[in-house]
């Protein structure tokens, strides 16, 4: 790992997952996958997706003198998935078979570099069946028929000089 900064350290996460990458705004995310579609890149360079959702991602710099920095992440993994697709479809397509596998991957990667104490990484995790921006409208966050997992919330230290000592 020679990351510097957390959206890199990300990103190598999911260069070695073998996952495809954006951090921004939904926004910006979106506007990633409409340039990718416009340049005709196959479903498969496009999804699953981990977005690392920068609107509401605060850091705390060196909070304890070793140059640890602590920072609180909104993450989704998102995947294609069919509109005519059943909730039970989705389940099995999307969810057992694609977005809980690369979560657990994730989530185990990120244990690996944390400097939390126990390797503990707090967080809430929410399946959404479809990706809707509340439970009244279903309109999608992004503007494709995706299911997804979103983590809010997840607290975890790092300390990117290590990261460099290392290399």
């Amino acid at each position: 790992m020679t990351a510097t900064n957390i959206y890199d350290f990300v990103g190598d996460i999911c260069t070695e997952l073998d996952i495809n990458y954006q951090h921004g705004s939904y926004k910006a995310i979106q506007k990633y996958l409409d340039i990718s579609l416009q340049n005709k890149e196959p479903r498969s360079k496009r999804f699953p997706i981990l977005c690392l959702v920068t609107e509401d991602m605060t850091e705390e710099v060196d909070i304890d003198s070793s140059f640890n920095t602590s920072y609180t992440l909104h993450i989704v993994i998102a995947c294609y998935t069919k509109q005519n697709y059943t909730e039970a479809k989705r389940l099995e397509e999307s969810f057992k078979a694609t977005l809980w596998p690369i979560y657990n991957k994730v989530i185990d990667k990120l244990r690996r570099y944390s400097r939390n104490e126990f390797k503990e990484l707090p967080h809430k995790k929410k399946d959404c069946f479809f990706f809707a921006t509340n439970d009244k409208k279903e309109v999608n966050k992004l503007d494709y028929i995706v299911d997804a997992v979103e983590l809010t919330g997840l607290n975890i230290l790092l300390n990117f000089r290590e990261f460099e000592c290392k290399n």
